[in-house]
């Protein structure tokens, strides 16, 4: 592993040490512990995070250096994947953007709070039945009518919950 100070990778590759330096702080040089640059593995690097649809920029500071630019064909595929991959993650953020402005989706958390208040709302009821109607109970003797009255308190119970329902949409 070959290693050199920043100005001497910029005399070995024809770039400024400006150039080296952008390079740097974008992250397309691999350093050392100690600081020094790692020849081969920061050229293919750059080669790997070189922006394909730029050849003309490429060409340009080539020829300005004096220096041959070959074709490879290795430096498109990972900044072409990392683009793709990028765009289809802005497309899904759009799209979640889109559908909660619409109203077709909301935060998880809210539709948990709303589904506990629902089913706290049709336990409270459901648990008052026992106390408001063992009396009227107690006191019947047909089983039809026990079970009309009981069936009718449910459904008060199940209306309660479903107006609740309809005034969280």
């Amino acid at each position: 592993m070959a290693t050199v100070n920043q100005s001497e990778f910029a005399k070995i590759l024809g770039y400024s040490r400006a150039a080296v330096t952008q390079f740097k702080k974008a992250g397309r040089l691999v350093m050392t512990e100690d600081g020094l640059v790692d020849v081969e593995a920061s050229k293919q690097r750059i080669k790997e995070t070189a922006d394909p649809n730029r050849d003309d920029v490429v060409q340009r500071h080539a020829s300005a250096r004096g220096s041959n630019i070959e074709d490879d064909s290795d430096t498109g595929p990972g900044f072409q994947e990392a683009r793709a991959l990028k765009e289809h993650y802005h497309a899904l953020q759009a799209k979640i953007d889109y559908e909660t402005r619409i109203g077709e989706l909301v935060e998880r958390a809210e539709v948990e709070r709303d589904w506990v208040e629902v089913a706290t709302v049709l336990r409270t009821n459901l648990e008052k039945i026992p106390d408001s109607m063992a009396s009227v109970l107690a006191a019947e003797t047909d089983s039809s009518r026990v079970h009309a009255i009981l069936t009718e308190q449910i459904e008060k119970v199940l209306k309660k919950a479903s107006d609740h329902i309809e005034r969280l949409a």
